[in-house]
């Protein structure tokens, strides 16, 4: 069926893109043994390259490049199947880091639409748990997140519905 081909090419380009983003980002690291922040719009389904999530992660990567300011020692932007994503190599202490972009999905309107994962300079995620702070709420239902979308309690209409009131101001972009 050609829906069943396109969406599973979809989700190969997705695939490759993550896996090709997780590549990007260890030659960085070679590079600039460096903490490392990224960010990306946290948009559900398979079309994650849309005017919606772009207009998120060019939203937080403006403030992200205001708090970091010349701590930032490389950018890197990268435009794939998994949308729009910008990799930063910064100077500072990974834990303040991760404080600040916490901080940062928390006050910003876009903030709880996307991911800004920090990492160690040897690659290593930091958790919100390792700094002592909660998981993060669903947008919807304000219940642990993870645990929404393992159950997936909410249909890919419902998240995409609130993602595009939240930036658009109406759901039928």
């Amino acid at each position: 069926m050609k829906i069943d081909r396109e969406l599973e090419e979809k989700i190969r380009g997705i695939l490759d893109a993550r896996e090709a983003r997780v590549e990007r980002m260890e030659r960085l690291r070679d590079e600039y043994p460096l903490p490392s922040v990224v960010v990306r719009c946290n948009y559900p389904g398979a079309k994650k390259d849309n005017p919606t999530s772009r207009k998120v992660v060019e939203a937080l990567r403006e403030e992200v490049e205001r708090i970091l300011g010349t701590d930032i020692k490389k950018t890197e932007r990268i435009e794939s199947f998994e949308g729009l994503t910008y990799i930063y190599m910064v100077e500072g202490d990974t834990g303040r880091l991760k404080e600040q972009m916490m901080e940062l999905e928390e006050r910003h309107p876009y903030g709880r639409l996307a991911d800004i994962d920090v990492y160690h300079g040897d690659g290593r995620g930091i958790g919100r748990g390792e700094i002592g702070r909660s998981p993060r709420r669903c947008y919807i239902c304000q219940e642990e997140a993870h645990l929404c979308v393992r159950s997936r309690k909410h249909t890919l209409e419902e998240l995409e519905k609130y993602i595009e009131m939240k930036v658009w101001g109406r759901e039928d972009v």
